[in-house]
């Protein structure tokens, strides 16, 4: 939506940036809570994951080629002990 609308309706930008702002929020504190180091480093580095994976989930009618879960759990090993 934030493509489609960018420049076009500011209601709806407002409200995309207000929801990607929530979801960074909610893995800041998910982050706190496992006791990661850096929690809004780790954070934001899930909300690339989840990004991406929204993205390539949009284009793609194939399998990943990579195992998400797999790569998640590789990025929050880095944080958390």
């Amino acid at each position: 939506a934030m493509a489609e609308f960018s420049g076009k309706d500011s209601g709806i930008e407002d409200s995309c940036q207000c929801f990607k702002r929530w979801e960074i929020e909610i893995l800041q504190g998910l982050s706190r809570e496992a006791g990661a180091r850096k929690p809004e480093e780790l954070a934001f580095k899930l909300f690339v994951l989840l990004e991406g994976m929204a993205s390539i989930a949009q284009v793609s009618n194939a399998p990943l080629l990579v195992d998400m879960t797999q790569m998640a759990d590789e990025v929050v090993a880095a944080y958390v002990d």
